[in-house]
């Protein structure tokens, strides 16, 4: 598997740590968006796209924030006592990852490649 293309949306935002959103394609196949570049401390950070986490009204099916006390669309009361214990910490998911290091090394690169050539591009 290659990641044939990188698509990057610089931020311009010089204070943040976020730099850009990235699409990669995968094979020239398969399409994987808003991976978010970020400046870490020791470097750059690739994030997965991500989802936030969510439990469904009984009464309606909408779904709500984890820790909500009531449904957003028809005010019923959601019951947190019949849901299965959530992780209070994590409160997003990621949509997409890769299974083993290898994988992840190659994404890493491949998006901070692109965003370094860009950012040259830019300022040339």
């Amino acid at each position: 598997m290659l990641v044939t293309e990188v698509r990057v949306k610089a931020i311009n935002q010089s204070n943040e740590r976020l730099l850009a959103y990235c699409d990669i394609t995968l094979d020239s196949a398969f399409v994987i968006r808003d991976l978010r570049l970020i400046k870490g401390d020791d470097g750059y950070i690739v994030a997965m796209p991500s989802r936030k986490a969510a439990v469904q009204c009984s009464a309606c099916s909408t779904k709500n924030n984890f820790d909500a006390r009531y449904c957003n669309n028809c005010g019923q009361s959601i019951n947190t006592k019949s849901l299965p214990p959530m992780d209070k910490t994590r409160q997003h998911y990621d949509v997409a990852h890769p299974i083993n290091a290898e994988c992840r090394r190659m994404i890493e690169e491949a998006v901070v490649n692109a965003f370094k050539t860009r950012d040259q591009q830019a300022s040339a």
